[in-house]
């Protein structure tokens, strides 16, 4: 089984927790409980056409590989994989902790370092278009590309973590389930993102199919979904799940003691007592309950 290191997926896990938890904690409070996205991502989403991002949904491991396309490029991802295939076992092992080591690299600097400062007033937007404008097309082209991979695995992790905070499972879980025929699982996919319902094929065919029918649960439900906040109260809580669904991920999430996850939770500065993590005995408890939605959908909070 291929998996990065023990350390690496910690300090990652500690880089990047934190980051999610403050931003998911500002949608919490904005216009009581809906996922509010700032102006700027609006933009972004309407200027490149980037609704397809719920396709990405379908597998967790295709919003990674956005991710790295949005950093590699599309030629440097496909130079990538072409090593990776050439590889026994032993060595993509080890070419795998050499590019964490590099992604690890990148993901401690901002976006803004990553990719350049986002325009605020009009004469900086103005600079950034003529600028823009000023490269060879395939440059533009190589711009475009990269910005869209970048904001479309956003989008997705965004939501996905959202879901997690939220319902104790991952909106790719919620997915996965709604496609195999799962309707309760379609309802509370788009209680989270109700972009499925417009942008995904099998959900916008799905809901026609069920307003053809008469499907009157289906359709009940799907109106509830829509028209109620994806929070109602608050998260209960707010980080523990992710730092669980992060080392999940990197398939580290087994093989740690549960001495260790709470180590990665007071470093990832997570509040103990907001978490109800005061001690081993309480994260295991959460561990528990994070274990019992992956089974049963999230049912309860409780």
């Amino acid at each position: 089984m291929l998996r990065i290191p023990k350390r690496q997926a910690i300090n990652l896990v500690i880089d990047i927790a934190p980051d999610y938890v403050e931003l998911l904690r500002e949608f919490q409070t904005s216009d009581r409980g809906w996922l509010i996205w700032p102006q700027k991502f609006i933009e972004v989403k309407n200027n490149l056409k980037l609704e397809n991002y719920v396709l990405l949904y379908q597998n967790e491991l295709s919003i990674g590989k956005c991710m790295g396309l949005a950093l590699l490029g599309k030629q440097g991802y496909k130079e990538w994989e072409e090593e990776m295939d050439s590889l026994v076992p032993e060595q993509q092992q080890d070419y795998i902790e050499e590019l964490i080591s590099e992604v690890s690299a990148v993901n401690s600097q901002s976006i803004e370092e990553q990719f350049g400062k986002w325009p605020e007033t009009e004469e900086e937007k103005t600079l950034a278009k003529n600028q823009f404008e000023a490269l060879p097309q395939d440059e533009k082209n190589e711009v475009i590309y990269r910005a869209s991979c970048l904001y479309m695995s956003l989008f997705a992790n965004i939501h996905n973590y959202f879901s997690l905070m939220v319902t104790g499972e991952k909106l790719t879980s919620l997915v996965a389930k709604a496609l195999a025929g799962d309707d309760e699982a379609f309802c509370r996919s788009v209680k989270i993102d109700r972009n499925l319902l417009v942008s995904h094929p099998y959900f916008v065919e799905r809901y026609r199919y069920a307003q053809i029918k008469g499907e009157r649960k289906l359709l009940s439900c799907l109106s509830t979904a829509q028209s109620t906040p994806g929070l109602i109260g608050r998260i209960r809580y707010p980080g523990v799940f992710i730092v669980f669904g992060m080392l999940q991920l990197f398939k580290w999430l087994d093989d740690l003691t549960h001495e260790e996850i709470l180590d990665i939770c007071d470093a990832a500065r997570l509040d103990r007592w907001e978490n109800r993590i005061e001690d081993v005995n309480y994260l295991t408890k959460r561990l528990a309950s994070f274990r019992r939605y992956q089974k049963t959908g999230g049912v309860s909070m409780h």
